[in-house]
């Protein structure tokens, strides 16, 4: 008898497998940048980290008055965002 059921990463649709594919597609269709797959993610999971591991200097000297991290978390998001553009995009940079 067959497994009835699928386990998370058979049904999950963006498993680190299919995102390497799906950027390489992407990257081999001319429709975003052809950067090394390995910078694509130390960028995205830097950005994602790093204000967690410098959370007790930025609210020690970056913060403003009656700023929470949050506030701070909030205002990087953005930038998550427009860095990754940045790095993708066939566009250049302006």
């Amino acid at each position: 008898m067959a497994n009835a059921v699928e386990t998370p990463s058979q049904n999950n649709l963006m498993t680190e497998g299919s995102i390497v594919k799906s950027l390489q597609q992407e990257m081999d269709e001319g429709r975003i940048r052809k950067v090394p797959l390995r910078m694509v993610f130390l960028t995205f999971y830097s950005l994602l980290t790093f204000p967690f591991l410098i959370r007790g200097l930025s609210m020690r000297i970056l913060r403003e008055e009656n700023e929470s991290f949050d506030d701070i978390l909030n205002e990087w998001k953005p930038n998550i965002t427009r860095q990754m553009q940045h790095l993708l995009s066939l566009e250049p940079a302006g």
